[in-house]
């Protein structure tokens, strides 16, 4: 667990693409070591490090001390850029406008004022003037779009 914890603190510390560069130590890790320093192996390190770094270089360390030849493995790993989820948004790519005309063609200024409870489609209201006023509030577009939803699922 205490790795797993290393390589997210460590990605969490550098910025996108930012690398880590260190010396990791290649000799099974058991349960009876209890002084420092701990080993693993090639594989577990990978585990642990691959979620959150793209592995630039891991590989047996060439030029370590004598005492310590074939027991190191060098590492260079990269921050990976984080994965930006967009949510599945329904109303992708529909313009305000056409949202809001569509709407006044099925339902009308009467049942749109009922169903939204927003001054602008209650007292004469125009295309104009609802878009100028749902640009400006925000609260009111949500409203207007969760309409706009309802009325386009029940088709």
């Amino acid at each position: 667990m205490n790795r797993t914890k290393y390589a997210t603190k460590m990605a969490s510390l550098l910025k996108d693409n930012g690398k880590l560069v260190g010396l990791f130590f290649d000799f099974p890790l058991t349960d009876d070591i209890e002084k420092r320093p701990f080993g693993g192996s090639l594989r577990e390190y990978r585990t642990y490090f691959q979620p959150y770094f793209n592995l630039n270089v891991f590989e047996r360390c060439h030029n370590s001390n004598a005492d310590r030849m074939d027991k190191e493995l060098f590492a260079i790993l990269q921050k990976k850029k984080p994965v930006v989820k967009q949510a599945n948004n329904p109303l992708h790519g529909i313009k305000l406008k056409d949202m809001l005309e569509e709407l006044i063609l099925q339902e009308g200024w009467e049942k749109m004022a009922d169903a939204c409870r927003i001054n602008c489609f209650y007292s004469n209201p125009t295309l104009k003037s609802s878009l100028t006023f749902l640009r400006k509030h925000q609260w009111a577009r949500e409203k207007v779009e969760r309409y706009y939803l309802r009325v386009r699922n029940k088709k």
